[in-house]
């Protein structure tokens, strides 16, 4: 059961987004939420923001993610999980792309 405390930060961390266009929230604010959600265990949020970091396509801020001192090995270990998952993901798909064009040439 989620606390009056967890649905605060939740309630807080939506308000920001509904405020934001796609990639609207400033990266600190990012942080401190997933930060939030790693220390009083919100899997919810902690989800939300790790997928926040996976598909910006700035690699620094998965970077800033991952070198942090304040977020736990668990939380980085899972972004940096999710972060080769897609670009695996993506390589894979350029491979057959490739592969398709290659055989429709010959």
């Amino acid at each position: 059961m989620h606390s009056t405390r967890d649905h605060y930060i939740l309630d807080q961390y939506f308000g920001l987004r509904q405020d934001h266009h796609f990639g609207g929230i400033q990266l600190e604010i990012k942080e401190e939420h997933l930060l939030l959600a790693d220390i009083y265990n919100i899997q919810k949020l902690l989800n939300l923001c790790i997928e926040k970091f996976v598909s910006n396509p700035d690699i620094s801020t998965s970077m800033r993610a991952v070198t942090s001192e304040t977020i736990s090995e668990k939380v980085k270990l899972r972004i940096l999980q999710k972060k080769l998952a897609k670009l695996t993901y993506h390589l894979e798909k350029e491979r057959r792309y490739k592969s398709e064009v290659h055989e429709e040439e010959n």
